[in-house]
């Protein structure tokens, strides 16, 4: 790690160290301060950033990394500078500029928390389907034994409207007979 600090950032791009980019930032913490209070200092650095940023732009659009391995790169130095800088105003606010003023969330997280909000909503709508076929079954059971096929088919349905009608009609029937004419 310390010899990957002393590589320039064309060295860490003709190595192929892109791995390293969210600490090459790390060498400037000691002078953050002054740069954070000198505008030309504080422009080279985001000249730098900036630079990062096309160079991995470039990268990407010849298909030398993918998509998500860009952004998590991004993002991942976009947090370091907020961290190391986080006294430094007036780096903070153009990081956050460069960020397009929101809180980056890397491409890796986006990814897994659209799986869990997906996982989520199927399983609460199989869950709301499990209960309304089992309501339904619980109102024809008063009428007597619910045959093993029609049990079968209220439980497999997955449309919600077709399980809220079919529990609608078996609490207007007078038999489970009935109910099963008028599917």
């Amino acid at each position: 790690m310390v010899k990957v600090q002393n590589y320039s950032k064309e060295q860490i791009f003709d190595k192929n160290l892109l791995f390293f980019i969210p600490y090459y930032i790390l060498r400037f913490e000691e002078r953050l301060k002054e740069i954070d209070s000198e505008e030309s200092e504080l422009k080279k650095l985001v000249d730098d950033y900036k630079d990062i940023h096309a160079r991995l732009l470039g990268l990407e659009a010849m298909d030398k990394i993918d998509y998500n391995y860009l952004h998590d790169l991004i993002s991942l130095t976009s947090r370091l500078i907020e961290v190391v800088a986080r006294d430094n105003e007036n780096i903070k606010r153009e990081v956050i500029l460069m960020g397009g003023g929101k809180v980056l969330e890397m491409e890796s997280e986006k990814i897994y928390n659209s799986g869990v909000a997906q996982g989520l909503s199927q399983g609460l709508s199989q869950g709301i389907s499990q209960g309304i076929a089992e309501s339904t079954l619980l109102i024809l059971e008063d009428y007597g034994d619910v045959p093993d096929d029609l049990r079968k088919r209220i439980c497999s349905e997955l449309d919600i409207e077709m399980l809220k009608r079919w529990c609608k009609l078996a609490s207007q029937v007078d038999s489970v007979g009935e109910f099963k004419d008028k599917m």
